[in-house]
């Protein structure tokens, strides 16, 4: 069990620690909660909670030396990912408030939150690089398949807490009264955010 210990415990931290930083999946999800309640915060939570069980099974179980091994793969999903990233941080800037209340206020498909929440995660590419550069990296080779599996579990589960925690804190009604007061600035910020991501991953990437 000692010997379990001290090969999941750093793996976990080190999710932990990614998964903490701010990035495009806390900005979505946030973003979710605040514009539109507890229920679409809540489900776009999800759908990046997905979206890391996806990536965390790929790493944990060798599909990543698969993408690692074919020339030029992860490029392609640095490049794709962070132009999705740009797409979707520059409609959030220039959308107009009275557009974005009146898109609050409208029936929201749940569908619509969790696809954005799952799509923001796959096409992060700072997801794509933890998971099937370092997280992967961390494992050995040998390493058995039940803790490969503890390994996954824990970190759907520390998944589906911290953004689903972030959604419940955000979708309060003190916060979205902050949000309603300063909806363009906030917009504004979370949008050029999200396209500075873009940028800082797109760039060298393209660098031949």
């Amino acid at each position: 069990m000692l010997l379990s210990s001290a090969r999941i415990v750093p793996i976990l931290v080190a999710y932990a620690a990614a998964a903490a930083t701010p990035g495009a999946s806390v900005i979505v999800v946030a973003r979710s909660s605040l514009a539109a309640g507890r229920g679409a915060g809540a489900r776009t939570a999800l759908g990046v909670a997905l979206g890391t069980a996806i990536y965390a099974t790929a790493s944990l179980f060798g599909i990543s030396a698969l993408v690692a091994g074919v020339p030029g793969a992860l490029r392609a999903l640095t490049v794709g990912g962070a132009l999705y990233l740009g797409f979707v941080g520059a409609k959030l800037a220039v959308l107009r408030p009275g557009a974005r209340f009146e898109a609050a206020a409208a029936p929201r498909p749940a569908s619509g939150d969790f696809a954005r929440g799952l799509l923001t995660n796959l096409s992060n590419p700072h997801t794509v690089i933890f998971f099937l550069g370092i997280f992967g990296a961390m494992l050995a080779p040998d390493v058995p398949a039940g803790e490969r599996a503890l390994v996954l579990g824990a970190v759907i589960a520390m998944s589906v807490a911290w953004y689903t925690t972030v959604a419940l804190t955000l979708s309060t009604s003190r916060a979205q009264a902050v949000y309603e007061r300063a909806a363009r600035l906030v917009d504004l910020a979370a949008g050029t955010a999200l396209v500075a991501l873009s940028l800082k991953l797109l760039l060298p990437a393209l660098k031949v």
